[in-house]
């Protein structure tokens, strides 16, 4: 495997690094590269980019049923997109009827962004996609260690999302 290679090559030629940091990073980093990508094909094959399936998938996790939607300010909390980032993606979509923007029920001067019927199909159809493919790369664990995984990455995830607040404080002083 090329990352054994990797490690082999980082323990004889710089012991001091292997020793003092955990190889789990480049293992992280070459995961999320790896679904990264996948993600990318499966949005390319619609003629769409990766971003996009971010914010149809903020959009679809907004409730059970339609109408699946959303005001552009709480799309960028969601996303943590620039508002010009955002914009840009949200033209393109709606150039590709996979979105609508909508007069809010409640306060005509709100606009919401709903996904569209075909919108839908297509978070579905992409959703239903990755999970295949995550089936596929945890088919060499248990239901236990798939547990423990999801167990661990979140405590993981809760340690950065700690760290990065004080980090963040602290830059802020």
């Amino acid at each position: 495997m090329q990352f054994d290679n990797f490690t082999k090559l980082m323990k004889l030629n710089w012991p001091e690094a292997y020793k003092e940091l955990w190889m789990m990073y480049p293992k992280m980093d070459k995961i999320s590269n790896y679904i990264g990508q996948h993600i990318e094909h499966l949005m390319n094959e619609q003629g769409l980019l990766a971003s996009d399936f971010h914010l149809l998938t903020a959009l679809r996790r907004t409730s059970a049923h339609p109408p699946y939607q959303l005001m552009p300010s709480e799309l960028c909390n969601f996303m943590l997109f620039s508002w010009g980032g955002l914009a840009k993606i949200m033209k393109r979509l709606e150039d590709k009827d996979i979105i609508v923007r909508v007069n809010s029920e409640q306060d005509k001067r709100i606009r919401l962004i709903r996904l569209t019927d075909k919108g839908v199909k297509s978070v579905e159809e992409t959703a239903t996609k990755l999970h295949h493919y995550q089936n596929q790369l945890l088919s060499g664990f248990s239901e236990q260690e798939t547990d423990q995984l999801e167990t661990l990455l979140t405590k993981l995830m809760n340690s950065v999302d700690q760290h990065s607040a004080l980090v963040a404080s602290d830059t802020e002083k």
